[in-house]
């Protein structure tokens, strides 16, 4: 059964090339080699703090998004990408 779904907004914007996302918390988000997902842009990262994702790469799906700005919302995709 897993944790809930936690929404979670930025808390600064995010850049194209950044690869540290900041937000508000990471509760219920696995603790390394997760997805994020922003709209249809998703977002793999390798490791994360109380508030921030760390590792982060954009376009995973091929899509990316040039800029962010704060307040977007994040949706967990997998709790665990195996095979990384």
């Amino acid at each position: 059964t897993g944790q809930p779904f936690v929404p979670i907004t930025l808390t600064k914007s995010v850049l194209h090339l950044d690869e540290t996302i900041e937000v508000n918390t990471t509760v219920g988000f696995p603790n390394q080699y997760g997805l994020l997902r922003i709209e249809n842009e998703v977002i793999t990262y390798t490791g994360k703090t109380a508030t921030s994702f760390t590792g982060c790469v954009r376009g995973f799906s091929g899509v990316t998004s040039i800029e962010t700005s704060g307040n977007q919302e994040y949706r967990m995709l997998m709790t665990i990408l195996k095979g990384l």
